[in-house]
């Protein structure tokens, strides 16, 4: 490898949806249904929580001004 040489390490699709389904909030009635599992995400040792770029919040009624949103079966996401 030469000075001007540039390494990217890319991450899988399957890493990056892993990554970014952390930030999904799921209906309580779907967790406690079984139809998505739930986790914790692991807070840091100063009780922060990690940095998450995207978040998806679910709720029956339509969000106030959501950048992006959709409806289905019955929630807004």
């Amino acid at each position: 490898m030469e000075e001007s040489d540039v390494s990217l390490q890319t991450r899988s699709l399957f890493a990056m949806m892993t990554y970014i389904s952390k930030g999904f909030e799921a209906p309580p009635e779907h967790l406690e249904e079984g139809r998505v599992l739930g986790y914790e995400i692991p807070i840091g040792e100063k009780g922060e929580k990690p940095l998450i770029p995207f978040r998806m919040r679910s709720s029956m009624e339509r969000p106030k001004n959501p950048f992006a949103a959709v409806r289905y079966q019955g929630y807004w996401f």
